[in-house]
């Protein structure tokens, strides 16, 4: 079996199943040790995890040619190539069209073909960053925010990027920034640790190597298992306690829309928070200061009450605009004049079927307008 189509058989678990990728991947390499070399056992790592992390970046550059959303199988195999066509220079065009459309299901490789084709020969372009980069609209904001612009960018870019493999003294395999994380929580010999979200073990171990006494959970059994095969072999075990000095947990959710709810996961975690950490009340100064963090956080979304007159025009047709804007312009001028008398000017001159309430369209929040009518609206203040 070539590793292309081991890849598929792995994103096939990844996307169906919602298997985590490291345990899908490290099955797949076991079950195909025989019919993999080593350097196709790299390559086959790369196209999962770099399929995987491109995701939205790959589904740009496909659905620029497709007319409708693929079967599943199709969007795979599109993704595959895709990640190959852009992501991987040292790969002739030619060589992934070919390869992939084989490793494709049979009834798909037409379809495989034709887009992989127009991909290879087609600009590599991207609507904005979050989609080149391949993450959330709401992460890059934030990170934006945060760091300014260009650091923010660097820091996804970096991201990106396979990490380059580094081995702990222990003899486990982490990369450098979850070894940060534990060396931050500082912990020594004698602390009582709990690690709250810990699979695969990597922090966990970690401090428990320095001879904290380490609690390690996770909300995954399949997860949790793994945390106990890493202790077998890279820490000791410690007798218990009741009384803990730290907790870590990875427990960063995307921030809510308004009337959105916590999803159970969610919900888990700020339980088991919950029960593990008892905090004091906060002062009137870190309230202030978490506030002047992110004050977005807590402002409410605008709201509009909105009443308005409607000259509409054949956009196409300059002379109509030239009548529209001219009426607008004159309307404007007599509604400032008499703000009272806006009402009567909309249900006499309106073209909107807003007229017969006197041009009122109740109240709009972000979104239930058009770009430009929303940023007049923003702009008019408060």
């Amino acid at each position: 079996m070539t590793a292309r189509r081991v890849a598929l058989e792995a994103l096939a678990r990844i996307d169906d199943d919602g298997a985590y990728a490291n345990l899908v991947l490290s099955a797949v390499l076991d079950r195909n040790d025989a019919d993999l070399s080593s350097e196709d056992r790299g390559f086959l790592t790369d196209l999962v995890y770099g399929t995987v992390r491109r995701r939205r970046a790959c589904d740009h550059l496909v659905d620029r040619f497709l007319t409708s959303d693929p079967p599943p199988a199709a969007r795979r195999a599109l993704r595959l190539g895709a990640y190959q066509l852009a992501f991987r220079n040292d790969l002739p065009d030619y060589a992934v069209v070919s390869a992939t459309v084989a490793a494709a299901p049979k009834r798909f490789r037409g379809l495989v073909n034709a887009v992989l084709r127009r991909v290879a020969t087609a600009p590599v372009e991207f609507p904005d960053d979050a989609t080149r980069l391949s993450y959330p609209d709401w992460i890059v904001e934030r990170l934006v925010a945060d760091l300014g612009h260009d650091d923010a960018l660097a820091a996804l870019e970096t991201m990106d990027l396979a990490p380059r493999v580094h081995r702990r003294a222990d003899g486990y395999t982490q990369d450098l920034a979850s070894q940060w994380v534990a060396g931050l929580v500082d912990a020594g010999p004698g602390d009582r640790v709990a690690d709250l979200c810990a699979a695969p073990g990597g922090k966990a171990t970690a401090m428990a190597g320095v001879g904290a006494h380490v609690v390690a959970a996770d909300l995954s059994p399949a997860r949790a298992g793994l945390v106990v095969a890493n202790a077998r072999t890279t820490a000791p075990d410690r007798p218990g306690s009741a009384r803990l000095d730290v907790v870590v947990a990875d427990a960063t959710a995307p921030p809510l829309a308004p009337g959105r709810f916590e999803t159970a996961e969610e919900a888990l975690i700020r339980a088991l928070l919950e029960m593990a950490v008892t905090v004091a009340p906060p002062g009137e100064e870190a309230i202030h200061a978490e506030w002047a963090r992110d004050p977005g956080r807590f402002r409410a979304p605008p709201l509009w009450e909105v009443s308005h007159i409607l000259c509409a025009c054949d956009p196409r047709d300059e002379d109509a605009r030239r009548a529209a804007f001219a009426c607008a312009a004159e309307l404007a001028g007599r509604a400032t004049a008499d703000p009272r008398g806006f009402a009567g000017l909309a249900s006499a001159h309106s073209d909107c079927g807003s007229k017969a309430s006197g041009g009122a369209l109740g109240q709009l929040g972000p979104g239930d307008t058009v770009p430009e009518f929303e940023a007049a609206l923003r702009a008019m203040g408060e």
